[in-house]
């Protein structure tokens, strides 16, 4: 043989060789794209991550690893040519994230900023007696009219329902009792409260009859109701919603001891028995540490109502600081408190705000030094409270109104002053005071 033969046969097997070696190694093809959910360049921390590949990609090759790392379940599209990355515990907010693909170079995608939800709170709310007069009389978006948009622009607003609403029950063998027609709860529907605590020492203050009437009430005004229901595993479970990606869970508990004690049976709910949860008597303290554990489970953010402490007080006893910090080891972000129709200082326990008492937000003016209160705005992340204002209101004539300018100043200095008795340091920043959180 000739060496151009030769020559020309090892040309010819190298062909050969190569065609089978680009048969069974597939070519580049178009460079991967990231699309977000809602096409943005930014990806929510939320958001699944959807990749089209420009390609189909065999079983045996669909590897995937992000960096840094995170918990996602990938979705391969039937072909194999789209990939989905759906976050499990979501994305770290203002990362850039590296994705690599079986012989792929890194493709990465970045995230915006950590979602913030506004929780408004209000402290104790009476719809009979003065409030319910002006509703009736004067229509329902009178008694909160004095709040500007304060509540609803709030996410969420929470306040506590002291009372019943019903046209059935009477009087219990107490020495004040509170009952408002049903349609007075058009007030807080106008007013854009969300959700309620119903775990208080007026609750049943009609009996039985009018305090499910109440629950029933609520549902139907599309308003959502914590610490009471049908039974006790009802009451005792939390309120959830979700909102920008958040689960926000509310529960609630009231104080047995302040109630005469022919009225624990009546009050309190049972296995098959309505009524509400506490946080004092047998085995109460338990039952509520465990709700508050189980309800961590379940959401991101967990603020837990108290109707706690004492009247005519204005600071806690070391028995509701120490529950209160067991209350935050169980799970919750926030306490929100209410009983003592006064304001009390707020407490930073690991970096998580107690509100003791917020007083009184819309009642029957039956003390002059009860007229002074505030409520308060929480932004929240998913990883907790991020920042925390107090702002001053004055109840007249049965209705509420924003305190400014100097009227303001002498609710302003006794909350500075009890909170800083706390440990916790609050500043007044025009008509508002600020939780300095850590």
């Amino acid at each position: 043989m000739s060496s151009r033969n030769k020559v020309q046969r090892w040309i010819l097997c190298l062909l050969v060789v190569g065609v089978a070696v680009g048969l069974a190694i597939p070519w580049p093809a178009a460079a991967p794209q990231i699309v977000s959910i809602d096409g943005d360049a930014v990806v929510n921390t939320w958001d699944d991550v959807i990749i089209d590949l420009g390609q189909k990609v065999p079983l045996g090759r669909r590897q995937v690893t992000v960096t840094p790392e995170a918990v996602f379940q990938p979705k391969w599209s039937d072909d194999g040519s789209q990939l989905t990355l759906a976050p499990l515990a979501r994305w770290e907010s203002e990362t850039l994230y590296t994705v690599q693909l079986p012989r792929k170079a890194g493709l990465t995608f970045m995230t915006g900023q950590q979602p913030t939800t506004s929780v408004f709170a209000g402290g104790d709310v009476m719809l009979d007696k003065l409030p319910g007069e002006n509703i009736r009389v004067k229509g329902p978006e009178s008694v909160f009219a004095g709040m500007g948009d304060l509540i609803s622009s709030a996410d969420i607003a929470f306040v506590n329902l002291e009372g019943p609403v019903s046209t059935r029950g009477a009087p219990v063998n107490k020495r004040y009792t509170f009952c408002g027609r049903p349609e007075a709860l058009d007030a807080l529907d106008v007013a854009g409260v969300d959700v309620v605590s119903f775990a208080n020492n007026h609750a049943a203050d009609y009996g039985l009859d009018a305090f499910v009437d109440t629950l029933t009430h609520l549902q139907e005004q599309g308003i959502g109701y914590t610490g009471a229901g049908l039974n006790k595993a009802e009451a005792l479970s939390p309120w959830i919603t979700e909102l920008k990606g958040t689960r926000i869970a509310f529960l609630a508990f009231a104080q047995r001891d302040v109630l005469p004690a022919w009225s624990y049976g009546l009050f309190g709910a049972g296995v098959d028995k309505p009524g509400m949860v506490f946080h004092d008597g047998l085995g109460a303290r338990e039952e509520m540490l465990a709700a508050i554990k189980a309800a961590k489970q379940e959401a991101d953010l967990v603020f837990v109502s108290m109707h706690w402490c004492y009247e005519r007080e204005t600071k806690p006893r070391q028995f509701f600081r120490d529950l209160g910090a067991s209350i935050i080891d169980a799970g919750a972000d926030a306490i929100i408190g209410h009983h003592p129709h006064l304001p009390y200082g707020v407490e930073l326990y690991q970096g998580k705000p107690i509100i003791y008492s917020l007083g009184n937000f819309l009642f029957h003016p039956y003390v002059p030094a009860q007229r002074e209160s505030y409520v308060v705005v929480f932004e929240a992340s998913p990883e907790g409270v991020t920042g925390l204002k107090l702002h001053p209101i004055l109840m007249e004539d049965g209705m509420v109104e924003l305190l400014t300018g100097d009227a303001a100043d002498n609710l302003a200095q006794a909350v500075i002053d009890r909170s800083s008795a706390l440990g916790t340091r609050v500043e007044r920043q025009g008509d508002v005071l600020i939780v300095q959180l850590p």
